[in-house]
């Protein structure tokens, strides 16, 4: 069964019925394609850490890994319709305050990879500058948080890196319609000690970075 370790039925009914709805929605509107799918773990925890440009990235990455569930996280701010908060509800998104991750964030985290789930996290917390986003095509990462570090290490689980592109300015008037997500090989956990999470930070943010600029060309 097709994202079986979701929650509840309710939540699999939303899940696959969102998932129908966008994928070719995605394909037709915005030339969506996938790449390196094949490196996403078929089962156990693991993480996803992606650029963050665009709240549809938010979209487009769960859909691009297709066979299992993505538990993606979101700003508890991000919207205040009932309907939005039911959706975000039943496809199981961590909504998270937008300047921390409070003690109860951090548990719902643990409890999905401790369940053997996979895990959609933005290294960089933040979607940037949205003007330069609209002016240069490039990555542009931000600084990358330590959060994507700890929990890798707390939980001992791979991380994949991912890179979305092409959404940054999707209605715009002659824009082509180019979207990207590209999935990279996992990187191993780091050790204890600031040295190896600097290093581990500085590697996934090369991965990302590269990953980007090669869907791009």
């Amino acid at each position: 069964m097709r994202y079986k370790e979701m929650d509840s039925p309710l939540d699999r009914a939303v899940y696959t019925s969102c998932y129908y709805i966008y994928r070719p929605l995605a394909q037709l509107a915005f030339g969506l394609s996938v790449s390196g799918r094949e490196n996403i773990p078929s089962t156990g925890a693991a993480l996803i850490a992606s650029n963050h440009r665009t709240s549809l990235d938010t979209l487009a990455l769960p859909a691009a890994v297709r066979n299992r569930h993505v538990t993606m996280l979101a700003r508890d701010d991000l919207t205040s319709n009932g309907f939005v908060q039911w959706m975000m509800n039943h496809l199981e998104v961590i909504q998270i305050g937008r300047h921390d991750f409070s003690t109860d964030d951090l548990r719902q985290v643990d409890n999905r990879l401790e369940a053997g789930r996979l895990v959609g996290i933005y290294p960089e917390e933040t979607r940037g500058d949205k003007q330069m986003r609209k002016t240069d095509p490039r990555a542009n990462l931000g600084d990358f948080k330590s959060g994507v570090a700890s929990f890798a290490k707390r939980h001992d689980v791979l991380t994949v890196p991912a890179a979305v592109s092409g959404l940054d300015n999707p209605f715009q008037r002659g824009q082509i319609h180019k979207a990207r997500v590209s999935f990279g090989e996992p990187i191993e956990p780091p050790s204890a000690g600031h040295t190896s999470r600097n290093a581990f930070l500085a590697e996934l943010r090369a991965r990302i970075e590269t990953l980007y600029e090669e869907n791009i060309v």
